[in-house]
């Protein structure tokens, strides 16, 4: 059985963490220069959010009045 050494794996392993630590650089970039945008965004998003989830609770408020009115009628 052949022994493989960590030696050979070297150039193979410095790459990939070369590849890795420009990956995280290149994320944490992004974010300094987007990262007020991107709150914005998610501050609209959950604004947006809670419209939605009012408006359906008006819409099925509105239906079930239409289905109490159709009763007593």
């Amino acid at each position: 059985m052949r022994y493989i050494s960590w030696v050979l794996h070297k150039p193979l392993i410095r790459t990939l963490l070369f590849f890795m630590m420009g990956i995280y650089f290149g994320m944490f970039i992004a974010l300094f220069l987007h990262g007020n945008q991107l709150d914005q965004l998610h501050i609209k998003n959950a604004q947006l959010q809670k419209e939605l989830n009012d408006n359906k609770l008006y819409i099925s408020s509105l239906e079930q009045e239409k289905k109490n009115e159709n009763k007593t009628n």
